[in-house]
C-alpha cells in the first residue's frame, strides 16, 4: 500500500466517522413536533467535505408562518463553533456540548493527518509506507 492510499483511507475514515456523529445527532430531531414530543430542537449540523477539507456547519432554524397559506417555514441561520451552545435549548445542552467536543477532536485529527499528508508532499516521498516512514524520519531531522 502507498502512504498516499494509506492517508486517503485515514481521512474518508475521519469523514465517515463525523458524518455518523452528525447522523445520530439529527436522527434525535425528526419528524414533526407534536403535544407528544415537546422537546424540539431548532438546532441542525452538517458535514461537508470540499477538496480535502472537513467543515462542520451547525445552523439555527427560526420559524415563521407563510404569507397566504399559513403553513409553518424556516429560515436557517449560519451559526459559528462559539456561538452554538447560546441557541441549544436547556434539555440538549448536554448533548450538543458532547456533539461539540466529539466533532472538534475528529477536526483536530483531519487537519493532523493533512499536516502530515503536506509534509510527506513537501519532502518529495512517495513509494510504500516503508519506504516513506525511513525517508520521513531521515529528513526531518
Amino acid at each position: 500500500m502507498h502512504v498516499d492510499e494509506a492517508l486517503e483511507t485515514a481521512r474518508q475514515d475521519l469523514v465517515r466517522k463525523a458524518h455518523a456523529i452528525a447522523a445520530d445527532f439529527m436522527s434525535k430531531r425528526q419528524g414533526p413536533r407534536t403535544s407528544a414530543n415537546q422537546d424540539w430542537s431548532d438546532l441542525t449540523v452538517q458535514i461537508r467535505t470540499k477538496g480535502a477539507g472537513l467543515t462542520v456547519e451547525w445552523h439555527w432554524r427560526q420559524w415563521y408562518r407563510g404569507g397566504g397559506s399559513g403553513k409553518r417555514h424556516y429560515n436557517s441561520k449560519y451559526l459559528a463553533n462559539g456561538v452554538v451552545m447560546r441557541y441549544a435549548k436547556e434539555w440538549e445542552r448536554n448533548e450538543v456540548g458532547r456533539t461539540l467536543d466529539k466533532l472538534e477532536k475528529l477536526k483536530a485529527a483531519h487537519r493532523a493527518l493533512r499536516k502530515v499528508e503536506r509534509d510527506l508532499a513537501k519532502r518529495g516521498l512517495a513509494g510504500d509506507v516503508d519506504d516513506a516512514v525511513i525517508g520521513f524520519v531521515l529528513t526531518s531531522h
